[in-house]
């Protein structure tokens, strides 16, 4: 035999080398890839997932910084309204203390000031602002702050018989409890 038919032979090692390395994987076959290309890969997901992560901290703080400014703002005009509701109240209280120096009658004088202070109910209760019930009441310390007593034997002891100062309320929350003076029974 010759030495090109032996199977040992280089051209037919090189030539079933190749077809071995370029044998494409069948379906059932998996690819394994080498341990550079995972590398690669899995830096280049390190990568997207480090710059993903920068551009979602950068939205929050621009996100945050964004609120902070609305509060602010929103803390700052807070009372705009409230001081737009109370001008014209305001402009009628000077209008009574001109006409009060004047020289107008008492009478019209108690009137002005009467309506004046209707006014002003009006706008306090349009920011939900409301007075706390004290006269005749029972005596409630989370309401009503005691600043004497008087003595009666015609009221059930603990009843509120005098409002030295309204108290004030924005819905549940009391913003002035009501300063009044108790019965104490003798």
């Amino acid at each position: 035999m010759s030495e090109d038919l032996r199977p040992d032979s280089d051209e037919t090692t090189e030539a079933t080398l190749d077809q071995e390395v370029n044998m494409d994987p069948g379906p059932d076959e998996e690819v394994i890839p080498t341990d550079d290309a995972v590398i690669q890969q899995l830096q280049i997901e390190k990568a997207e997932l480090h710059d993903q992560l920068l551009r979602l901290q950068a939205e929050f703080i621009n996100y945050r910084r964004l609120q902070e400014t609305r509060i602010a703002q929103d803390r700052k005009f807070a009372t705009e309204r409230l001081v737009r509701e109370l001008l014209p109240v305001l402009d009628n209280f000077e209008r009574t203390v001109r006409h009060l120096s004047a020289g107008t009658p008492v009478e019209q004088m108690i009137d002005g000031i009467q309506a004046v202070e209707k006014q002003f109910m009006s706008v306090l209760q349009g920011q939900g602002v409301s007075r706390i019930a004290s006269i005749g009441e029972s005596f409630n310390p989370e309401i009503h702050e005691a600043i004497g007593i008087v003595e009666s034997n015609e009221h059930e002891e603990g009843t509120v018989l005098e409002e030295v100062e309204a108290g004030f309320r924005i819905a549940e929350r009391i913003i002035r409890p009501a300063r009044v003076k108790v019965s104490k029974t003798v």
